[in-house]
C-alpha cells in the first residue's frame, strides 16, 4: 500500500513538474525545408501550389489517405480558395485550408486548421536562381487552447521538426515531379479541336524506345529516334504507311516515350535501338489538334471530357500522330496533330 501511495505521489510530482517545465517552453514552432529545382520555371510550380485540386499529385498527406473526403470551396485556386478534408488515417486527421495571399509566381501563403490539433500558418515562397527556382516551404504554429492543452501542444512542437520536415521534404521532391510533368502554360490563344468518333485503321510500326527529363527535351528525342528509324527502313526498302507517332507512359519525367514510324510491313529482323510492334484495328476517338505543343495537355483533357460525357471504357494507351511539320510550317495555329484514344 505504501508503495502504491508513493507511486501516486511520484505520478503527481511529475505531472506537477512537467506542467511548470512547460511555461518555460516555446509557445511557437516554425518547421522549413527548401529544394532547389534545377530546370523547372517559377510558374511552372506556381501553377501546382496555387491550384488545390493538383494537391493529390504531390501533397504528402493526400497521398498518405488517397479514400480521404475532401469538400471544396467556391474557388479552388488563388486568395480565397479554400478546402477541408476528413481521415480515418490518424496520420492525416481532419481540417482545412485556405489560400490567404497569392502572388503569381513568388509565393503562397495559407491558414491551417488541423481541428483538434490545433491551427498554423504555412506556405511556400519561390525564387528563380541557377536556371531553377528554390522553393521554400514553411509552416508557423502557436500552442492554444486552455492550459492543458497549450502545455501538452508546447511539448509536441518540441518533436514538431523531425515529425513534420520528412513529410515536407517528400512533399517538395513529389512537387517538382509534379511541376516538370505539367508546365505551366504560356498566355496563347486557345488551340483548335475537333472531336471525331471513328475506326482506327491497324498499323504495323518501327518504334524506337526513349525518355525526356523535360519538356523542352521531348522534340529533340523524337527528332533524333525518327531520324534513326527512318534510315533503317531506307536500308531494307521498307515504305512509311503514314505520319510519324509517339507513345507516351506516365505524366512524370523523366517521361517514357515509343517514337514510331508505320510501315508497309514488318522486317524480318531489327538493328540498332529500332523495335517493332503492331497495333490492332479498333474504334476510337480522335482529337484534332492545330495549335502549340505547349497546349497539348488541353486536347487529353477534352478526351476526359468526351469519354466522360458519352459513358465510353479506354481501349488501350492514346497515341499521338504528327501530321503537321513545325520545323515547315511555322505557324503553330497550322500545325496538326491528331490524338487517337482507343475505346471499347
Amino acid at each position: 500500500m505504501k508503495l502504491l501511495k508513493r507511486l501516486l505521489y511520484f505520478i503527481v510530482i511529475l505531472v506537477v513538474l512537467l506542467f511548470i517545465i512547460s511555461f518555460f517552453l516555446p509557445s511557437k514552432v516554425h518547421v522549413e525545408r527548401s529544394l532547389q529545382m534545377n530546370g523547372v520555371k517559377p510558374a511552372s510550380v506556381y501553377a501546382q501550389i496555387n491550384d488545390l485540386k493538383s494537391y493529390d499529385k504531390w501533397m504528402p498527406w493526400n497521398k498518405k489517405d488517397p479514400n480521404m473526403k475532401k469538400t471544396w470551396g467556391e474557388k479552388t485556386s488563388g486568395t480565397g480558395a479554400s478546402y477541408s478534408w476528413e481521415s480515418k488515417d490518424k496520420n492525416v486527421g481532419n481540417g482545412s485550408l485556405t489560400i490567404t495571399e497569392s502572388v503569381p509566381d513568388k509565393l503562397v501563403r495559407t491558414d491551417l486548421n488541423f481541428m483538434e490539433n490545433g491551427t498554423g500558418k504555412g506556405g511556400w515562397e519561390l525564387a528563380e536562381k541557377d536556371g531553377g527556382t528554390n522553393v521554400k516551404w514553411f509552416m508557423d504554429s502557436e500552442a492554444g487552447g486552455g492550459f492543458l492543452n497549450k502545455a501538452i501542444s508546447k511539448y509536441v512542437f518540441l518533436f514538431m521538426d523531425k515529425m513534420v520536415g520528412p513529410d515536407f521534404e517528400e512533399g517538395l521532391a513529389s512537387l517538382q515531379k509534379a511541376a516538370q510533368a505539367t508546365p505551366a502554360l504560356p498566355n496563347m490563344p486557345e488551340p483548335k479541336m475537333e472531336v471525331e468518333e471513328k475506326n482506327s485503321p491497324s498499323r504495323d510500326l518501327l518504334y524506337i524506345k526513349t525518355s525526356a527529363d523535360n519538356f523542352e527535351e521531348i522534340g529533340k528525342r523524337l527528332g533524333s529516334a525518327y531520324s534513326e528509324i527512318g534510315s533503317f527502313a531506307k536500308s531494307l526498302g521498307l515504305k512509311t504507311t503514314g505520319a510519324p507517332m509517339a507513345f507516351y507512359s506516365g505524366p512524370i519525367y523523366p517521361m517514357q516515350i515509343e517514337a514510331a514510324v508505320p510501315v508497309n510491313k514488318l522486317p524480318p529482323a531489327t538493328q540498332g535501338n529500332v523495335n517493332v510492334k503492331q497495333i490492332q484495328e479498333s474504334n476510337a476517338i480522335i482529337i484534332h489538334f492545330w495549335g502549340p505543343y505547349e497546349l497539348i495537355p488541353k486536347a487529353y483533357d477534352k478526351i476526359k471530357d468526351w469519354m466522360k460525357a458519352h459513358n465510353k471504357e479506354l481501349n488501350g494507351a492514346p497515341y499521338e500522330v504528327y501530321i503537321g511539320d513545325p520545323v515547315v510550317e511555322k505557324d503553330p495555329y497550322k500545325v496538326q496533330t491528331d490524338i487517337y484514344q482507343p475505346i471499347k
